[in-house]
């Protein structure tokens, strides 16, 4: 029980340190805000990859980077908006407003700012 106990805080903290958005770290990017947009996968209802604008999206390339990678340059994948939040929370950003503009599609888009 002790060794799963250490596996599983390994484990949390290596993934809480690995998210970065165009080879940035989430934590230092460069806006004071930045806006998640929630992009469902059709295959599974209940995965989310997000994609982070702070201002660099200008082509369809620039859309790709805006997505959340791990250190491998896997996209990383949520169980939901609310784990995105509390991931960008534990990194210094917080929430302001919040848009959904079609449930059907799952367009959710979290505005967050800097803390200060």
């Amino acid at each position: 029980m002790k060794k799963l106990l250490i596996l599983l805080v390994t484990f949390i903290s290596f993934n809480s340190y690995s998210q970065y958005v165009d080879d940035i770290h989430i934590k230092d990017l460069p806006a004071e805000y930045i806006m998640l947009i929630g992009d469902q996968e059709k295959m599974n209802y209940y995965q989310l990859e997000i994609i982070v604008d702070y201002g660099q999206i200008s082509t369809v390339r620039g859309e790709k980077q805006a997505y959340i990678y791990d250190e491998n340059g896997q996209r990383w994948k949520f169980n939901g908006m609310i784990s995105a939040l509390n991931l960008f929370a534990d990194n210094g950003w917080e929430f302001v407003s919040q848009e959904n503009y079609d449930r059907t599609l799952g367009d959710w888009n979290y505005l967050l700012r800097k803390k200060k």
